[in-house]
């Protein structure tokens, strides 16, 4: 139904290519496009303006190529030099041509006999066949012209084909050279200026089959650092049953445990330059030699890595020529993000992060989120800034880039006022709060009351206020992109319902685990834009009962829509989030936050600083929702800024301290999800 719903109500946005203007001192850029600047047009700022659609691939080619190979020269000279030979040795190793093993009549290619091979390395007929099935139909295709869904129907005999021609390259350790050339298209950055380079994000397709192959060295990979432990249980991204909001919850939860024991945090939020474009390869394969890898998957990643290359396409023209990755990670490929977790996963591990209850440190992928306790926002700040320069200082040795520009700090306290709690330390040095560039005391990192982290707006008192607006704000935005369908007269209801719980609700609630204690008067907010949006989707507006003189009740829309209201959804979607979570049994930082604590969350009931694993206490007890169904928390009056729950919840309905309108429809009443105590077990 959608790509047909797309093609009539969604207007594809122009993906040209602008005219590209160059310094023309850059002559290295200009120089690998093949292009003289003197035979060019230049602007008033002496800019070389290119705008023949071929020279514009190969510029951003050319700039792509560049991207890979921009921080092979800082670092460490030492640490170089000997990473180099170590590398060095490596190389000659790999240059000999040994097979893994040799298959015979019992040792079959299609499915080699797991007692005489590496665990988890060479695939099968059934595994190829369950990995085909579960392809994605949305994936586009690389210059192979060949689709998903067309892997997805290969007969069976393809596939037994396919198993004996992959087992035989993890046997020899070969990557197939003409997988390792993609087709890169690129995309402007919004808002920026399509005439620079820097300002367009590239996409690189790659052939379906290599992603497929790509799947069991993943496999292998995976494997072998879960049996390790290689990755670091603060490392969130790219994980299987690992998410976002697994990330917040422990930040969001070591925050309110240090607020609750009258320390303040602060915390550092990292951006890495290009992270995946300059991993260092050298080093990369070097940290693989440290953790011991077996030589066999050592040697099918170098093949794998080593050798790739691009052409820039953009409709009917292509670049002129292949560009190669000399360095650094693919985006697109499916071993990269697990690559980059291991170049990775030492930092973590540093500097005394995450083992004790002072430094701690959260990553997902290459968003690295640093932060610190202390009672002292003066001695906090000396103590964040001293592991701000240890990190950079491991980023240069092991050739990555900071972009200050994109880092923030800040400083989660208590409100100053002459009722608060702030000591004198933190009344004289939080609006000084700031740490500096190791490398340049002058360049300040900006000090923020909210920033964004993971999708998440974080205020200094945890509020989620500027979040929620944010959200509304965004849907907003994306209802009215979709105007055409949702006031589409002749279109029926029941599939404009649909598209607003598929496109508009998951922005709305995004996060809901780590924001479930706001204030009534917040939710309402949320509320009033659901019903906005249903009345426009059902186009009911006034009852015809009151000749069209009174607007239809609430709960009577949410009838006719056969939906639940948006706060009685985002607490179903609260309780399955937490009763994934003792499915994930392979982290304790996300399997210890359902372990129970009720003098603690007692305690945050009456301070407000009540972490995301306190909603499983607050259910069992009651103080989120009544017998009726009702969600006692978002309609026991408090203002915005109070996050006590302080209220009897065994409240009188008729009490004045309720608000909002709280009378349910039937579809809500009905809803009887949590009977299931089996799946929700606290309850």
């Amino acid at each position: 139904m959608f790509p047909s719903l797309n093609s009539l109500f969604r207007t594809k946005d122009s993906n040209e290519i602008e005219t590209l203007k160059i310094p023309s001192t850059d002559t290295n850029l200009l120089r690998k496009s093949n292009l003289e600047p003197n035979r060019l047009p230049t602007d008033t700022n002496n800019k070389v303006q290119i705008t023949n659609p071929q020279d514009k691939l190969d510029i951003i080619g050319a700039h792509f190529e560049t991207v890979h190979t921009k921080n092979l020269h800082v670092g460490k000279k030492q640490h170089s030099n000997i990473i180099t030979q170590k590398i060095n040795l490596l190389r000659q190793e790999i240059q000999n041509d040994t097979t893994l093993c040799t298959f015979t009549a019992i040792n079959t290619a299609d499915n080699p006999d797991v007692n005489s091979i590496p665990p988890n390395y060479f695939t099968s007929s059934d595994k190829l066949e369950n990995t085909f099935k579960n392809l994605n139909n949305k994936k586009s295709s690389s210059f192979d012209g060949i689709p998903n869904i067309a892997l997805k129907h290969l007969p069976r005999l393809y596939i037994y084909y396919y198993s004996i021609l992959f087992n035989n390259c993890l046997n020899a350790s070969y990557f197939p050279t003409i997988w390792k050339t993609a087709k890169l298209i690129t995309i402007k950055k919004k808002n920026k200026d399509g005439s620079d380079p820097n300002n367009y994000r590239p996409i690189s397709l790659l052939p379906n089959i290599s992603k497929v192959f790509e799947t069991s060295i993943n496999d292998a990979i995976v494997g072998l650092c879960r049996s390790r432990d290689i990755i670091p249980e603060t490392q969130f991204g790219f994980r299987h049953k690992h998410s976002t909001v697994h990330a917040i919850t422990k930040f969001t939860s070591d925050i309110c445990w240090a607020r609750n024991a009258g320390d303040c945090v602060g915390a550092v939020l990292i951006d890495l330059e290009k992270a995946f474009d300059t991993v260092w390869l050298d080093g990369l394969f070097f940290k693989l030699l440290k953790k011991q890898f077996p030589m066999h998957l050592i040697k099918i990643i170098w093949n794998m890595l080593h050798g790739k290359n691009f052409y820039v396409v953009n409709g009917q023209y292509s670049s002129s020529k292949a560009f190669k990755i000399a360095n650094g990670l693919q985006q697109g490929t499916v071993n990269s993000p697990i690559l980059f977790n291991i170049f990775m996963s030492d930092l973590l591990q540093l500097y005394d992060l995450n083992t004790d209850n002072v430094k701690k440190a959260v990553a997902f992928a290459d968003d690295l989120l640093i932060y610190i306790r202390h009672n002292k926002p003066s001695k906090l700040q000396s103590l964040l800034q001293e592991t701000f320069n240890k990190i950079q200082d491991y980023f240069n040795t092991w050739k990555l880039k900071i972009n200050i520009n994109k880092c923030e700090t800040i400083l989660f306290r208590p409100y100053i006022s002459t009722i608060s709690d702030a000591n004198n330390d933190v009344r004289r040095f939080a609006g000084k709060f700031h740490i500096h560039d190791s490398q340049n005391p002058n360049i300040i990192i900006p000090r923020k009351d909210v920033v964004r982290y993971l999708g998440i707006h974080l205020d200094f008192k945890l509020n989620y206020t500027k979040h929620i607006e944010t959200q509304i704000e965004k849907a907003q935005k994306a209802f009215a992109s979709h105007k055409k369908l949702f006031y589409a007269k002749d279109l029926d209801k029941c599939v404009k319902i649909l598209c607003y719980k598929l496109f508009i609700r998951p922005i709305l609630t995004y996060g809901c685990p780590i924001w479930f204690n706001i204030s009534p008067g917040t939710m309402e907010k949320l509320r009033a834009f659901e019903r906005k949006c249903i009345r426009a989707c059902l186009n009911r507006y006034r009852s015809p009962e009151s000749n069209y003189t009174k607007r239809i009740s609430n709960y009577k829309l949410y009838e006719e829509a056969k939906m639940i209201r948006i706060d009685l959804f985002a607490l179903k979607l609260i309780r399955n989030h937490w009763a994934n979570i003792n499915t994930i049994v392979s982290n304790s930082q996300i399997y210890s936050s359902t372990y129970p604590n009720p003098l603690y969350f007692a305690k945050t009931m009456k301070t407000g600083y009540t972490p995301p694993e306190s909603f499983i206490h607050l259910d069992s007890e009651g103080y989120i929702q009544n017998s009726r169904n009702i969600p006692l928390i978002y309609h026991v009056f408090r203002k915005a800024t109070d996050k006590t729950i302080t209220y009897n919840k065994n409240i009188d309905f008729e009490n004045p301290a309720m608000r909002f309108n709280y009378k349910l429809s039937s579809v809500d009443l009905k809803d009887n999800h949590r009977q299931n105590v089996k799946k929700y077990w606290w309850l």
